[in-house]
C-alpha cells in the first residue's frame, strides 16, 4: 500500500463522525456508535438505541413511553412513563456541533421517566454509576438521576443546586458543582468512606461517608414517588454492580461523545 495513502491523523474507532444523522457520507454508520461499554453494566440506557432497533421507530421531538435497558438485567430494568403528558422528549440531535451530534432524552420538572428495576436487588457496595448529562436548571430542590424505592438499602445520586449528592443511609455530602447548560460526564461510586464522585475525568473524594447502604431496586430520572425530577438532557446512563473501572468507562464515553465539558 502506498505510503501516505491514509491521512496521518486517522484513528480508530470513529475519528471521522458523520453529519447529524450519524453517517458518513450518508451511507456508512458512524464507527463510534457501535462502541460498547467496558465490563458488564446491569443497567445501560443509551439514547442512540432507545427502542432496541437503533431508534428506527423514533422521530425527532416525539415523547417516550419506554427506554429499553441494554444492560445485563434486560427488560426488568426498562424505564417507562405510562402517562402521556408526563413523557420526556426524544431529541435526534441534542445539540448541533456538540457530543458528536448524537441523540438525547430531554426531561424537565414535569416530564420524566421512572422504573423500579426489581432485578437489580440487594446490590452491596461498592457499586458505580456513570452518565453524560446537560443540566438545564439549578435544581435547588433536588434532581435525582438514580434513587431506590426506600428502606434499608436506599441509595441516591443526584443534584442540589448543581452539586452532585450521594446518599446511602448516612449524610448527603455535596461534591463537584456542574456547569449549567453544559455537556458533562459524571460518575459516582458508593463505597462507604471511600465513596467518590467524578466530573469530566476529575475525582473528588467524599469528605463524609454517605452511608453503607447497598442498592435494592432502582428508580431512574426521579426520586421516590416522582419527586426530585432531573431537569435536563440525558445521553447515556450506566449502572454497575461492582466498583472500579472509572478510567475505562470514561474513555468509552469520550470515544463516543467527545471529551467533555462541551
Amino acid at each position: 500500500m502506498p505510503s501516505g495513502h491514509y491521512p496521518t491523523d486517522m484513528t480508530f474507532p470513529g475519528r471521522y463522525p458523520g453529519p447529524g444523522d450519524g453517517s458518513f457520507p450518508g451511507r456508512y454508520p458512524d464507527i463510534a456508535s457501535g462502541l460498547t461499554p467496558p465490563g458488564t453494566p446491569s443497567l445501560w440506557f443509551d439514547a442512540q438505541n432507545i427502542d432496541g432497533t437503533n431508534n428506527s421507530s423514533l422521530v425527532d421531538g416525539q415523547t417516550l413511553g419506554t427506554w429499553n435497558n441494554l444492560g445485563s438485567i434486560g427488560v426488568a430494568g426498562n424505564i417507562t412513563q405510562a402517562t402521556g403528558a408526563l413523557r420526556p422528549f426524544f431529541r435526534l440531535v441534542a445539540a448541533a456541533g456538540k457530543i458528536n451530534n448524537k441523540s438525547a432524552v430531554q426531561t424537565s420538572a414535569d416530564r420524566w421517566m421512572s422504573t423500579v428495576a426489581s432485578a437489580f436487588t440487594n446490590i452491596p457496595q461498592p457499586n458505580a454509576w456513570y452518565a453524560v448529562v446537560n443540566c438545564q436548571a439549578s435544581q435547588a430542590g433536588g434532581g435525582d438521576l438514580v434513587d431506590s424505592p426506600g428502606g434499608a438499602n436506599r441509595q441516591q445520586w443526584g443534584f442540589f443546586s448543581l452539586q452532585q449528592r450521594l446518599f446511602a443511609g448516612g449524610g448527603a455530602p455535596l461534591t463537584q458543582t456542574l456547569t449549567l447548560n453544559t455537556w458533562q460526564t459524571i460518575a459516582a461510586q458508593f463505597n462507604g468512606a471511600a465513596s467518590f464522585t467524578r466530573m469530566d475525568g476529575a475525582q473528588v473524594t467524599v469528605g463524609a461517608t454517605p452511608g453503607a447502604n447497598g442498592c435494592d431496586g432502582v428508580i431512574i430520572l426521579a426520586g421516590t414517588g416522582g419527586t426530585s425530577i432531573f431537569n435536563g438532557f440525558l445521553v447515556e446512563l450506566l449502572g454497575y454492580s461492582t466498583g472500579g473501572q472509572a478510567a475505562a468507562v470514561e474513555a468509552y464515553l469520550a470515544a463516543k461523545y467527545g471529551t467533555t465539558p462541551q
